[in-house]
């Protein structure tokens, strides 16, 4: 039996294959967005490092962001080990 004939019987709907595709874009567009705003905070993250007035904001926001991604690996690796 090759590969072709065990996905031979599978038949989509219209319905499902619109729905996948749907949901696909949806997901790549969530992904740029979110690309693109994490862009945004390091540019601004870093003018506030840089500036001389801002600084004390600028690591202020770094150190935040630094204890989100902590607990964000955290909460990953309890969930993938309990």
């Amino acid at each position: 039996m090759t590969s072709t004939d065990l996905v031979s019987f599978r038949r989509d709907d219209p319905l499902t294959k619109s729905l996948g595709i749907v949901i696909g874009v949806l997901i790549l567009l969530v992904g740029i967005v979110t690309y693109g705003v994490l862009l945004i905070l390091f540019a601004f993250t870093s003018f506030l490092l840089l500036s001389r007035r801002w600084a004390s904001f600028g690591w202020a926001i770094l150190s935040g962001t630094l204890v989100g991604v902590g607990f964000a690996a955290g909460s990953l690796a309890m969930n993938a080990v309990w």
